[in-house]
């Protein structure tokens, strides 16, 4: 699996370069100016929403280690329903080859809703920062375990100035000592090691309490029920990043509802 990770990382550097041929750095970052304001991401995401959580509903047909999950849907289709069901925001999975996404799906989706709009993708390169932008991001996803330190401060500093936000993704007590030195404030603790591609439910609730205040945390993977927000949001977690459960249900509206909702139903109830 570790090898299957440095395949996709491999796989990507190919990509951009494919990409940087069609459409240079320069062109690409003359594209930015015109793309929409940003809305912000950290803000609504600072506080519990309405239900005492927040989802960023994530739109993914397909992933690396479980295959396809809903290869047909339309983005714009599923977006809308995020929002209506509550999502505080969306995040577009924009990789093709193990995703089956885009960033075509990323500029409908902001013209559809009024949620923020997160890239989430293997970003290596401030060209896929220029792309996240010029499509409409904003926000992008930056893993910390994938790039030295001195990359993830060259890509963060770029995120800032396109007025963009960064949600930085770790998993290791090692990763949130390096976001933390760097001032990262949207820190997303990933319960999927991406060496091994297993998941650990725990993972969220054990590393928030090494979080700064000024840190906001978000649990990501392995949020399949209401159980599992209970799990994180009794560890003081109130922001969930959830996509293939979403895809999967047969009815991804209803089941944003009881993600939102349902955890509160069996909590603090004492014995007896």
């Amino acid at each position: 699996m570790h090898d299957f990770l440095q395949q996709i990382l491999e796989d990507k550097k190919k990509e951009i370069e494919l990409r940087r041929q069609k459409i240079p750095l320069e062109s690409l970052r003359q594209l930015c100016p015109a793309a929409s304001p940003c809305r912000s991401l950290e803000k609504v995401l600072a506080k519990p929403g309405p239900a005492g959580v927040n989802i960023i509903a994530e739109i993914k047909r397909a992933s690396p280690s479980r295959g396809p999950i809903c290869p047909e849907a339309d983005a714009v289709r599923v977006a809308r329903k995020y929002q209506q069901g509550g999502a505080a925001a969306i995040s577009v999975l924009t990789d093709a080859k193990y995703f089956r996404g885009s960033l075509e799906d990323l500029r409908r989706v902001k013209q559809a809703v009024a949620l923020p709009v997160m890239r989430k993708d293997f970003i290596l390169d401030q060209y896929q920062v220029f792309e996240a932008r010029a499509a409409g991001a904003d926000a992008v996803l930056l893993i910390a375990r994938i790039m030295p330190s001195a990359k993830l401060t060259a890509l963060l500093d770029l995120v800032r100035k396109l007025e963009m936000e960064a949600l930085v993704e770790i998993h290791r007590v090692a990763d949130l000592e390096v976001v933390t030195a760097m001032d990262v404030s949207l820190v997303a603790i990933n319960n999927r090691d991406l060496e091994t591609f297993k998941t650990d439910p725990d993972t969220a609730p054990r590393l928030v309490s090494r979080l700064k205040s000024w840190q906001v945390a978000v649990a990501a993977s392995a949020i399949a029920g209401a159980a599992d927000i209970r799990r994180s949001r009794e560890a003081g977690i109130h922001n969930f990043l959830v996509g293939e459960s979403l895809m999967r249900a047969p009815d991804c509206l209803q089941h944003l509802k009881e993600l939102l909702h349902g955890w509160k139903k069996s909590t603090f109830l004492s014995p007896g």
